[in-house]
Parts: C-alpha cells; structure tokens; sequence
C-alpha cells in the first residue's frame, strides 16, 4: 500500500462504487473517508469496519477539509456534483488547496459524470 487514502464524496453514486471497490483492497485503517456528515455515511454503509475514519469534510465549508484530509497520502477526489462550472471549480480549488495544507502527495479526480451529452 503507498498510504493512507481519503475519500470525498463516498455516498454519492460514484463515490459508493469507488468505496464498495475499495474496501477488499485495502487495510481498513488506511482508509479516510471524507463527508458533510459523517452519520449519513455510517447509516449508509452500516457494515462499514470501525477502522475507517469517518471525518467531516464538505466542499461548500472548505475549512472542514485540512482536517478531513489530515494523515492521507492520496486524495481521491470525486467531483463536486454540479453543472455550474464555476461551482465546481472553487469546490474542487478548495479540496486540492486543503490537501496540500494537509501534505497528501497524490490526487487523483473523477472527471464530471453527467456531461452536455454533445459530440464533438
């Protein structure tokens, strides 16, 4: 393993698959997953190992971030769920200024999943 991963975004649909995927992979106590509420995660994913650090952690709050990702060596930043492009990058600005704050060294983004739909 090359560190300890935080996961932002893990109760969106995107976010459940990278976890469900995830979690055979890795030491549970590698694992950080960032939420604006870390109750609805626990709800949601009631067979969750008590290794897993749950930490708040909300794009729209960016000083909850530095502490969420505090102790990752990867950020896995999935993107903040809007079509306002503007919305989006001052959310995904402030998840990438927090991790460096935090030290992670890796990031890795999902691009947007529900694009204009227009061939180019």
């Amino acid at each position: 393993m090359t560190g300890r991963i935080v996961l932002l975004g893990a109760t969106g649909g995107l976010g459940r698959e990278v976890l469900k995927h995830i979690l055979p992979l890795v030491d549970p106590a590698d694992l950080i997953i960032a939420s604006p509420s870390p109750s609805r995660v626990r709800a949601a994913w009631p067979d969750l190992p008590a290794q897993v650090a749950v930490r708040e952690g909300d794009y729209t709050r960016p000083t909850t971030l530095p502490c969420a990702f505090a102790s990752a060596d990867i950020l896995f930043l999935v993107s903040y769920p809007s079509i306002g492009r503007t919305e989006r990058v001052v959310a995904h600005k402030a998840a990438i200024d927090a991790a460096k704050t935090a030290g992670v060294k890796r990031v890795v983004y999902t691009s947007l999943a529900f694009g204009e739909g227009k061939a180019a």
